[in-house]
């Protein structure tokens, strides 16, 4: 944790005394890079990652200019394809797409390219990836449903 930082907020104190500025990209509008709602935003290697899972389920990429340049994968059952982008997350080598719909991990490359899936052990929610390379999820259980099988949360799985 030598690279952590504790930021502690005071309630009372404007957001303005933790930020020095504040600075606005217009994102490109294109055929292929419409979408409805940020449900999760990445900047990774001078790229920003856009989700919109409840609309597009799709992830979106553009450059730190605002130009759009791909969507990642697509829907559809081929490899490469997903029918459900519950979450994704970026490192310096892949895009980490979670198919909720299939319990698979989708990993692309930074432009975009499919590279490989893996078969999850079950419905996950949200993944970071830690320094390792391991993947880490994040899940919840629904209350009023059977659990068919017991998970340790939070589940690794080793790369």
């Amino acid at each position: 944790m030598e690279n952590s930082i504790i930021w502690k907020v005071d309630p009372h104190t404007k957001l303005s005394s933790y930020i020095d500025s504040v600075e606005y990209i217009a994102l490109e509008t294109h055929p292929d890079g419409l979408f409805n709602m940020v449900e999760k935003l990445v900047v990774q290697d001078d790229k920003i990652f856009i989700l919109d899972f409840r609309n597009c389920k799709q992830v979106f990429v553009f450059d730190t200019t605002g130009k759009f340049l791909f969507p990642v994968g697509a829907l559809g059952r081929a490899p490469g394809e997903f029918l459900e982008t519950r979450n994704f997350t970026v490192d310096s080598n892949y895009i980490y797409v979670i198919d909720n719909f299939q319990a698979r991990l989708l990993l692309y490359d930074l432009n975009g390219t499919y590279i490989e899936t893996k078969q999850l052990p079950g419905v996950f929610y949200d993944i970071a990836i830690l320094g390792n390379g391991d993947y880490m999820f994040s899940w919840q259980p629904l209350k009023d449903l059977p659990v068919k099988k017991r998970i340790k949360s939070p589940l690794q799985i080793k790369t």
